[in-house]
């Protein structure tokens, strides 16, 4: 949130964290993103969301309706959202396709610094 308000002062930026902790650090809002007003349009959607039992493609895929046409949405994923077959990751990976978009793996140990070893992705959209 820090860097994305120094890099571009002036754009308007909506955040959301469940963490209350961390969304008084950041500036976030304190709330579970889920419960986020779905009519809600953005130009761009950044986001790292929670990965446990396929939860990251709950939210992308909340986020990337959120998005207005020609919106963009880049997020950090769990490795699984490359290979898991149930049927909300399977129509994620669909969504992705046919919308041009591409899942890139990212190195091992990407986040290491953070402390944790998961295997990450990066999922990049643009809504047509």
């Amino acid at each position: 949130m820090r860097a994305i308000r120094r890099a571009v002062p002036d754009a308007d930026v909506t955040a959301w964290e469940i963490n209350a902790q961390v969304a008084r650090a950041s500036g976030a809002t304190h709330m579970d993103f889920l419960l986020a007003n779905e009519a809600l349009r953005f130009d761009r959607v950044a986001m790292n969301p929670p990965f446990a039992d396929g939860a990251d493609v709950v939210h992308v895929t909340r986020a990337f309706g959120m998005l207005a046409p020609g919106g963009k949405l880049v997020a950090i994923m769990s490795a699984g959202v490359e290979f898991r077959s149930d049927k909300k990751t399977v129509a994620f990976r669909e969504l992705v396709a046919a919308n041009g978009g591409t899942i890139e793996r990212l190195p091992e140990d990407s986040f290491r610094e953070s402390g944790t070893s998961v295997r990450t992705v990066i999922a990049e959209i643009t809504k047509r």
